[in-house]
């Protein structure tokens, strides 16, 4: 692997690799000059003398009659008639040039002007009509992101180049000690992290919130000594940096603590060799350095990297634990610890020691806790408890501050979240600005690409992790944020202020904030319940705590009214449990999501419909014959699954099932298979002969032909077992039907 840095002071020169215009050449020239050239040769000349003539002929020839152009395709804006001629007429005022000729210079003056606000005209018209035609189709929206995000990231904040280099308390100043210098300190693959499928942010941030609040909530200490966690709680939160935590990672060690933890001695040597020997060098401006191995550090950007590390890091999340009240949150490399207390001073004390163990944990991990970069936060309702608060962290003395970035969001004594909405205000200002330059009164993007736009460009940036924080902010700092909406709602419609708030918002068809937080959290709180009961959100979803502070309110209760509202009652399904492994075979099933020749989309019923049929006469028709259907009024209540089963004797029966009260259209469709393939496979007086599933759900099918592996609901798995099960004695076939079945 080799990085390449270039460091030179002026940016390179780009000079554009010119093209032979084929289209212009003289080919008659062409042909006479190259016809002269080889009659001129003698006859007993050898083979690789004649080929050498013969392609020195041919270059010659071509450099004189086929011309060369810098680009074959101009810019489309440098084709306007107006901007030609004043260019034209810019390189004669140019031409006619004369020292000390004032009225030659003023011309050229005047025409070089004009030239460059013609030019400017004519980009500008370009742009215009290229977000009015090519960005307004609905299949370039993700287009449309791009080029907002490279709006986004057009200031230059990178070092200069050309500069001189400290390393300790050595100058470098030639490529080569640069080169060695980069290789040995900040060689690194990439800057990407990945991280544990199915958590987020969201997950972290909700449940230290929530379990925040709960601590509030508690009942006031009456007795001079209360027992542990049965009084109102203070907390002292406490967020850690590593000095390039993944990259100080020691593969032996490493290799010891996978042993250590249990797993297979095959896996522990899969890793250790993955890990192993791996090499890095650095080019700076065509200087290469030496071949470094790494014995230490994860690739960055690999999906194994944060496992190994929460791995590496599970015996510092045992001593943390050990730690009466206090609760580590690891993300990847981000390690926080909250230490709960009835008085300000317990907590303290209790951090105190989480910082102490981290540091011991640390020195014997060969990590380096960067002291200067800890952060430390007090939560607390009385503002006296954040006075002069302080800990030591390896050696630095770390005070309390008035707020603490973690993942993304920033937190604050009574997690009301004012800094944190003024933050994303800061954020989300530049993307709309970036909005309105798409637009205008008579060009630039339609309504329904703006609001698409929109949703995931402005809203995505305000709702990061929104669910964890948004239903405990309080309602003044929750209207910072509607004021950006209402804005991005302007710039979808075009409305002014002076329009109504409801009024701009259903016709920007953005939901307002507070819409938005009900959504978020009722939707968290399923997510929630149905996690394992032992998960750590799971038993913060299901505690109950009762409010004792009006003003605290979380994503658990201002859920639970929703689901109130909603007629959303327990148990939530559970998340799917481990996945199938990818190199278990699958059943012989097979998935046909076509029906041969496709009607025309404006074709009649009648016409699809023989269509349909004449695709399922090719079929075997001896065989199981099972139609499938299933509905959901408004796509969300009330769903309800059918089907049709014809066996090859020509008996026949109906099923008839509920999909739930809350349903969709979908997971009606996929009620209506598993309920059809376990009727099938219960009854096996003719288990020899194939079986036809059809359904008109494209989307089913689509989920289910990628393979068990890939199912990521419970409902979707027990199709697949039903499957499975009248799969045994032969191939299956499960084929779409057009049209309702």
């Amino acid at each position: 692997m080799v990085v390449e840095v270039r460091s030179e002071t002026a940016p390179p020169r780009r000079v554009r690799k010119t093209k032979w215009a084929f289209h212009k050449a003289e080919w008659q020239a062409f042909a006479a000059d190259c016809e002269q050239s080889l009659a001129e040769l003698e006859p007993d000349l050898t083979t690789q003398v004649l080929a050498d003539r013969f392609e020195s002929a041919l270059q010659r020839a071509a450099v004189r009659h086929i011309p060369r152009g810098a680009r074959a395709d101009p810019r489309p804006w440098a084709l306007d008639p107006d901007l030609q001629e004043a260019i034209i007429e810019r390189r004669a005022a140019r031409a006619a040039l004369r020292d000390g000729d004032t009225p030659s210079r003023e011309r050229w003056i005047a025409a070089k002007r004009r030239a460059a606000e013609l030019e400017k005209k004519a980009t500008i018209a370009h742009f215009k009509d290229f977000v009015s035609t090519t960005l307004n189709r609905p299949a370039n929206v993700g287009r449309v992101h791009k080029t907002l995000k490279k709006w986004e990231r057009c200031c230059d904040d990178e070092p200069r180049d050309g500069q001189a280099m400290l390393k300790g308390d050595r100058l470098i100043v030639t490529d080569r000690d640069k080169a060695e210098a980069f290789v040995q300190e900040y060689a690194r693959v990439s800057k990407q992290v990945g991280f544990r499928a199915g958590r987020s942010v969201e997950d972290s941030i909700g449940r230290l919130v929530q379990q925040v609040q709960d601590g509030w909530n508690r009942p006031k200490s009456r007795r001079a000594d209360p027992p542990e966690g049965t009084t109102a709680q203070k907390y002292v939160l406490v967020a850690y940096d590593f000095a390039r935590a993944y990259d100080v990672v020691d593969h032996r060690l490493l290799r010891l603590r996978l042993l250590e933890l249990g797993l297979p001695r095959c896996m522990v040597q899969w890793t250790w060799q993955w890990l192993r020997d791996r090499q890095v060098a650095v080019e700076v401006n065509g200087v290469k350095s030496g071949e470094r191995v790494f014995r230490a550090g994860l690739p960055q950007g690999s999906v194994l990297s944060p496992l190994l590390f929460l791995l590496w890091a599970a015996p510092l999340a045992h001593s943390l634990k050990a730690i009466q009240g206090c609760t580590p949150y690891m993300y990847a490399d981000d390690t926080a610890t909250l230490c709960a207390g009835a008085s300000i001073e317990t907590a303290r004390h209790r951090a105190q020691q989480a910082a102490d163990t981290l540091t011991r944990w640390a020195r014997t991990s060969k990590m380096v806790v960067s002291g200067e970069k800890t952060q430390v936060l007090v939560l607390s309702q009385w503002p006296k408890d954040a006075v002069d608060l302080s800990i030591r962290v390896a050696g630095a003395r770390v005070e309390a501050r008035e707020t603490l970035n973690l993942l993304g969001v920033t937190l604050d004594r009574l997690l009301h979240f004012g800094p944190h909405c003024k933050r994303m205000r800061q954020r989300t200002r530049p993307r709309l600005q970036h909005l309105r330059r798409l637009t205008g009164r008579d060009w630039g993007l339609e309504e329904r690409q703006l609001r698409i736009v929109a949703n995931g460009y402005v809203r995505g940036a305000l709702e990061h992790a929104a669910a964890a924080w948004l239903p405990a902010a309080s309602p003044s700092h929750v209207e910072v944020l509607e004021r950006e909406m209402r804005e991005a709602a302007r710039v979808i419609t075009g409305c002014t202020r002076s329009t109504p708030t409801e009024a701009l918002m259903a016709e920007a068809g953005l939901a307002p904030v507070t819409a938005r937080k009900t959504t978020l959290a009722a939707r968290f709180l399923a997510k929630a319940r149905a996690l394992p009961e032992e998960d750590p959100l799971r038993r913060v979803a299901d505690a109950t705590v009762n409010p004792r502070l009006k003003a605290v309110t979380g994503w658990r209760t201002v859920g639970l009214e929703a689901w109130h509202m909603a007629g959303v009652v327990a148990p939530i399904e559970p998340v799917l449990p481990p996945s199938v492994a990818p190199w278990e075979e699958a059943p012989p099933v097979v998935f046909d999501l076509g029906i041969g020749a496709t009607p025309p989309s404006g074709a009649s019923a009648e016409t699809r419909r023989q269509a349909a049929a004449l695709h399922l006469a090719s079929l075997p028709q001896c065989a199981t014959w099972a139609w499938t259907d299933g509905s959901a009024t408004g796509g969300v209540l009330d769903g309800g699954a059918g089907g049709y089963i014809e066996w090859p004797d020509g008996e026949s029966h109906e099923l008839r099932a509920p999909a739930g009260k809350l349903c969709s259209s979908y997971r009606a469709e996929m009620v209506a298979l598993r309920e059809t393939l376990n009727y099938i496979g219960n009854h096996t007086d003719h288990e020899e002969d194939p079986i036809i599933l059809c359904t008109d759900s494209q989307a089913a099918l689509s989920a289910l032909r990628s393979g068990p592996a890939e199912q990521r609901t419970q409902l979707n798995r027990a199709v697949w077992d039903a499957l499975a099960l009248v799969s045994d004695n032969g191939e299956r076939q499960r084929r779409w039907g057009f049209g309702s079945a």
